[in-house]
């Protein structure tokens, strides 16, 4: 699916925004739920819209998110200075 497509850019572009926004309405308890909520929303539309072009590209996302996953840890506040520019570097 590109950009410039009309699937896009009258189906799924809107769908993305409107429900975006029905999300950041709805009576959740918690603001950290919504966004929460909002997070998982995109997640599976950006899985979607990348399936669209091919499950090999859905496959390097979920491999872009393990790596980034396991970057965030290895930049963990507790490690040594040295330890956090190795991560940085290696994982930016």
């Amino acid at each position: 699916m590109l950009f410039s497509s009309m699937i896009f850019l009258w189906i799924f572009f809107p769908f993305v925004i409107i429900g975006n926004t029905l999300l950041s309405v709805l009576p959740i308890s918690s603001g950290k739920q919504r966004i929460r909520c909002k997070n998982y929303f995109l997640l599976a539309c950006s899985l979607f819209f990348y399936a669209w072009g091919g499950i090999y590209y859905v496959l390097i996302m979920i491999g872009v998110f393990v790596l980034d996953f396991f970057g965030h840890i290895g930049w963990y506040p507790n490690r040594e200075r040295a330890g956090k520019e190795f991560c940085g570097l290696l994982f930016s």
